[in-house]
C-alpha cells in the first residue's frame, strides 16, 4: 500500500508544473546563471602609460606583467583622464620628467584596486633599483606545490544544492497541500479506510527522493557543463540532503497549515525560505556579515546542512567530521516535525 501511495504522489509531483518549477527550474536557473557570470574572474587591467622618453621602461614592465595591459591609444593625460572617467582605462600611470610617478585609478573598483595597485607599485619599485645601479642583494625563488584548485562556483554549487532541496521542501510542499486543500483531495482521505499517517509518509517519501534527483540533477548541471567540482562521497552529501529535507518539508506542512491557497502558500513560503537563502552562506562566507549576525545565522537550518555539504565537496571530509551540523539537522527535525504535528489537521480541509 506504501509503494503504491508513493508511486502516485510522485506522478502528482511530475503533474504539477508549479512544483516542477521549485523543484527543478528553479536550481537550475541558478546553476546556470553562476555558471555563466564567473564573479572571481577578475581579468586584466587596462593601463595608459603618459610621459616622455623616461615612461619608456614603465610601458614595459607594463607590457610584460600578466595581469596588466599597456593600452598605447592616449598619448595625454586629459585624454587618458577622460578615458578612465568613461570606463575605458581603468589605470593611468603619468611618469614626469622629475622622476616623479602619479597612478590615477577609479576609486569605485575597490576590488580591483587591491589586486592590480600592488603591481603597479611593484613596477616603480624595481625602476628605482635600476635606477640606482645597486645589484639586488636577495634573490626571490619560486616553487610551487600542487595544491586543491577552489574556484566560486565551487563554493556556490554545495549552497545551491542546499538552496534547491529547502526552497521546494518549503515553498512546493506547502503549495502542494494547500492545493489539495482546495481540491477537497484532503478530506476525501479522511473518508477513505485509508490511514492518515500513511498518507503523510507516502508524501514525505516521495519528496524525500525527489530531493536526492534534485541535487543529483545541479551537481551534474554545474559539473558537466560549468566544470564544477564535486571532491567528496556522494553519499555524505546524500545523507544531509536527506536529514535537511525533513528539517524543510516539516516547514513545508506548517506553512500549509496556515493557509488556504497555493498562492497563499507560495507568499508564506518564499517568506521564510528567501531570508534563510541569502543568511546561510549560500551565495557567500557569512563570515562577511556584520556585528553578531554570523553567529545568529548559524541557529538556521539551511546553515548546517550548506556547511557540511560544501566541507564534503571540497575538502573530501567524511561525515564523521561533521557530528556537530548532524546534531543540529536533527535536531531541527525533531522540533520541526514536533510543532508541525501540533499544527496540521485533516479536519481543517
Amino acid at each position: 500500500m506504501l509503494g503504491k501511495l508513493i508511486v502516485a504522489d510522485v506522478k502528482m509531483i511530475v503533474r504539477n508544473r508549479q512544483a516542477l518549477f521549485w523543484a527543478l527550474a528553479f536550481p537550475i536557473l541558478f546553476a546556470t546563471i553562476f555558471g555563466l557570470f564567473r564573479f572571481d574572474d577578475i581579468g586584466e587591467a587596462d593601463v595608459a602609460v603618459i610621459g616622455g622618453a623616461s615612461a619608456t621602461p614603465f610601458r614595459a614592465a607594463v607590457q610584460e606583467a600578466e595581469p596588466l595591459a599597456l593600452d598605447d591609444a592616449f598619448a595625454t593625460e586629459v585624454t587618458a583622464r577622460e578615458a578612465l572617467e568613461d570606463g575605458e582605462l581603468d589605470f593611468v600611470m603619468l611618469v614626469g620628467d622629475d622622476g616623479g610617478v602619479r597612478v590615477l585609478f577609479d576609486e569605485g573598483e575597490a576590488d580591483r584596486n587591491s589586486v592590480f595597485l600592488p603591481v603597479l607599485r611593484q613596477i616603480v619599485d624595481q625602476a628605482n633599483l635600476r635606477a640606482s645601479g645597486v645589484p639586488p642583494r636577495y634573490q626571490m625563488s619560486v616553487e610551487g606545490i600542487a595544491g586543491t584548485a577552489v574556484q566560486y562556483y565551487d563554493f556556490v554549487l554545495p549552497g545551491l544544492i542546499g538552496m534547491a532541496v529547502m526552497t521546494y521542501g518549503i515553498i512546493g510542499l506547502g503549495g502542494t497541500i494547500a492545493q489539495w486543500r482546495g481540491q477537497r483531495i484532503l478530506r476525501r482521505i479522511l473518508a477513505t479506510p485509508l490511514s492518515p499517517r500513511t498518507f503523510l509518509a507516502a508524501v514525505v517519501v516521495a519528496h524525500l527522493l525527489l530531493a536526492l534527483v534534485q541535487s543529483s540533477l545541479v551537481m551534474a548541471w554545474g559539473v558537466f557543463l560549468f566544470d564544477g567540482s564535486i571532491r567528496g562521497n556522494l553519499l555524505w552529501i546524500y545523507a544531509f540532503v536527506l536529514l535537511g529535507n525533513l528539517t524543510f518539508l516539516n516547514i513545508g506542512f506548517m506553512v500549509a497549515s496556515r493557509v488556504q491557497t497555493a498562492e497563499a502558500a507560495s507568499g508564506l513560503g518564499n517568506a521564510v525560505a528567501m531570508p534563510m537563502m541569502f543568511f546561510s552562506g549560500v551565495f557567500f562566507p557569512t563570515a562577511g556579515l556584520p556585528w553578531i549576525l554570523p553567529t545568529l545565522t548559524s541557529l538556521l537550518p539551511l546553515r548546517p546542512m550548506v556547511d557540511a555539504i560544501r566541507s564534503i565537496s571540497i575538502d573530501a571530509t567524511s561525515i564523521t567530521a561533521h557530528w556537530s551540523e548532524l546534531g543540529q539537522l536533527l535536531g531541527w527535525a525533531v522540533v520541526t516535525f514536533v510543532v508541525a504535528a501540533r499544527m496540521f489537521r485533516f479536519e481543517r480541509a
